[in-house]
C-alpha cells in the first residue's frame, strides 16, 4: 500500500467512527435525563412505581432514587464505554419503554378517565414510550455498528467491577442529590365523627404536613384542592412578594395572642387568616376568648367545614413569590420564628 493510498483512508476511518461518538452521546444523554427527570418528578411518578418498591419495603423517595442511580449509570457505561455501549442503552430503552408503556395503560383506565386525570399520564407514557424505544430501535444498533474496533484492553470483568463500583458510588451521593420528596404534603385517612346523629357518621381526616412544605411551591402542597378560592385570592392580593398564611381557631388563645402582637395594626405584607372549623359533629368547648380575631387588614378565609382538620392552630406558613420559605404549626407564641418581626 502506496503512502498515497493511507492518506486516503484515513479520513475514512475518522468519519466512520464520529457517527459512533455522537449516537453514545445522545444515548448517554436521554439516560442521564431519564435520571434527572426521575429525581424532579417525585410526587408526580407514577404511581405504580411507588407502589411498586413498597412492596419491597422502599420508600416512595427511595424509589425514586435506585430508579435515577440504575439510570445515571447506565448513561455514564455509555458514555465511557463504546465497547460496551450497546448493552446500557438497550437495558435502559427497555425499562424506559416498559415504564411509559404502563403509564400509558394506567391513564387510559377507566378510572382514572373518569377522575379527569388522564391527559398528563398520557403525555408522560408518551414521551417516555419514544424515548425507550428510540434508545431500542435506533441508538442502540447504530452505536454497536458504527464504534470503531477496540483493541484488546482491560477484560469484561474489570468493566463489571468498574460498573458496580459506579453504582454503590451513585447510591451513597443520591441521597444528598436534589429531589422533590415522594411523601405526602397532605395526608388524608377516614375519622369516624364523634355525633352518630351527623349525616355522615365517617368523615375525611386532613392532615398538611408542615414540615414537608418548605421550599415547595404553593401550587405543589395540593392547598388549592380543599380551597380553590385561595388560588384567586393569592392572586389578587399578593401576586408576587410576601405573604402569611395564618390557620387559627377563634376559640385558641395563643391564636389570638399571635394576632394581636403582630397583625392588629397596619400591616406591610398581605395577611390571609384562615379559619379552621371544627370536626362535622364536634361538640364546642366553652371559651372566654372573642369570637373574631384582632386583625382589620386580614383577608380572611375558612377551611371547609365538611372535613375533621388536623391541623394544630395557630399554624403559619410564609410565602415569598409563591414559594413556601417557611411552615409551621405549634401552640407556641411564635410557630419557628415564620413571622417577621417587620410584618406590621
Amino acid at each position: 500500500m502506496t503512502a498515497s493510498d493511507t492518506e486516503r483512508t484515513k479520513p475514512a476511518r475518522s468519519a466512520s467512527t464520529a457517527p459512533g461518538s455522537w449516537v453514545r452521546f445522545v444515548g448517554a444523554v436521554c439516560l442521564l435525563g431519564a435520571a434527572a427527570a426521575t429525581l424532579a418528578a417525585g410526587p408526580a411518578l407514577p404511581t405504580w412505581i411507588i407502589a411498586l418498591g413498597r412492596q419491597s419495603s422502599l420508600t416512595g423517595d427511595d424509589t425514586a432514587r435506585w430508579l435515577a442511580a440504575g439510570w445515571a449509570t447506565l448513561g455514564v457505561m455509555v458514555a465511557l464505554s463504546p465497547r460496551f455501549a450497546p448493552g446500557p442503552i438497550f437495558i435502559g430503552g427497555v425499562s424506559l419503554a416498559f415504564i411509559g408503556l404502563a403509564t400509558l395503560s394506567g391513564a387510559l383506565a377507566p378510572a382514572t378517565r373518569a377522575a379527569g386525570q388522564s391527559s398528563i399520564g398520557v403525555v408522560i407514557g408518551l414521551a417516555v414510550t419514544a424515548v425507550g424505544l428510540l434508545l431500542v430501535g435506533v441508538i442502540g444498533p447504530h452505536a454497536g455498528r458504527s464504534t470503531s474496533p477496540v483493541r484488546r484492553g482491560v477484560s469484561t470483568a474489570w468493566h463489571v467491577l468498574a460498573t458496580i463500583a459506579l453504582l454503590a458510588g451513585l447510591l451513597i451521593w443520591m441521597p444528598q442529590a436534589p429531589m422533590r420528596t415522594t411523601a405526602p404534603m397532605i395526608t388524608v385517612r377516614d375519622f369516624s365523627a364523634p355525633d352518630s346523629t351527623a349525616p355522615r357518621n365517617t368523615v375525611e381526616f386532613v392532615s398538611f404536613e408542615f414540615d414537608r412544605w418548605e421550599g415547595q411551591s404553593i401550587e405543589a402542597v395540593g392547598l388549592f384542592e380543599y380551597m380553590p378560592a385561595l388560588r384567586e385570592l393569592l392572586a389578587g392580593v399578593a401576586p408576587s412578594g410576601r405573604v402569611y398564611l395564618v390557620f387559627y381557631n377563634p376559640r385558641c388563645g395563643h391564636c389570638h395572642d399571635l394576632f394581636r402582637e403582630h397583625f392588629s395594626g397596619h400591616l406591610d405584607a398581605p395577611v390571609i387568616a384562615i379559619e379552621v372549623p371544627p370536626p362535622p359533629g364536634g361538640t364546642l368547648v366553652e371559651t372566654d376568648e372573642p369570637t373574631a380575631i384582632d386583625c382589620p387588614e386580614c383577608h380572611r378565609i375558612a377551611l371547609p367545614a365538611t372535613y375533621a382538620w388536623g391541623v394544630t392552630p395557630p399554624a403559619v406558613v410564609r410565602l415569598d413569590s409563591g414559594i413556601i420559605t417557611c411552615a409551621s404549626e405549634s401552640t407556641s407564641f411564635t410557630p419557628k420564628g415564620c413571622v417577621d418581626e417587620h410584618a406590621r
